[in-house]
């Protein structure tokens, strides 16, 4: 029994974000703007965040006024700066997201590499796949940077969010076309991009 709502917690993240139809992103909604009316799972500040950034990107139209409710809910300094850091990777306008993108390429707006990879993962969410193709190659070109400029592990975590939300032929062939670019790549990132495009070769077996 003690174990229920853990695991009633642990459906609603993970339905949180392979919703697709339009009755679950509703309930979700409702959830987000609602939550003294839902009962049954103690959700966090930060399980609210994340839903917020899910319903950015399934209701377009409603983005901008979701992000700024869920800003103004936010009391804490430090949270404050992550959403606003963040926040602007769902955003419906192409334009913004692209400047999102190209700010991550550079080191000093990597800083903070859980709020780097969130944003990076987020501007390859999976409903805007074929929007985000142009990312793949700048991505990887990035790479190398990552690794001398980052953690140990944040180049896998960069490619993770980069590649995780594509599953198209499209995707693949922009990691070819990097290959052909870059002939003598480094076998150690080259291994770990192979790692993280694994699903891309295994879903799109031609």
């Amino acid at each position: 029994e003690g174990k229920k709502p853990q695991f009633r917690l642990q459906a609603f993240r993970q339905l949180m974000n392979i919703a697709n139809s339009e009755a679950s992103v509703s309930k979700m909604y409702q959830i987000w703007k609602n939550q003294d009316t839902f009962t049954g799972i103690d959700l966090s500040e930060r399980d609210m965040i994340n839903l917020s950034y899910q319903l950015a990107v399934h209701l377009p139209d409603e983005a901008d006024s979701i992000v700024e409710e869920q800003l103004a809910r936010i009391s804490n300094s430090d949270r404050r700066e992550e959403y606003l850091f963040i926040s602007p990777a769902v955003s419906s306008n192409k334009i913004v997201r692209d400047r999102v993108f190209n700010a991550l390429l550079m080191a000093d707006n990597r800083s903070v590499e859980p709020w780097a990879s969130s944003a990076l993962s987020l501007l390859n969410h999976r409903l805007r796949e074929k929007e985000a193709l142009g990312y793949i190659r700048a991505g990887l070109g990035a790479l190398e940077e990552v690794q001398q400029t980052g953690d140990i592990f944040f180049p896998t975590a960069w490619l993770r969010s980069l590649l995780s939300g594509h599953t198209s032929v499209e995707a693949r062939q922009e990691i070819e076309a990097f290959w052909e670019e870059h002939p003598n790549y480094s076998l150690m990132l080259s291994n770990k991009i192979w790692q993280q495009a694994d699903h891309l070769y295994r879903l799109n077996v031609e």
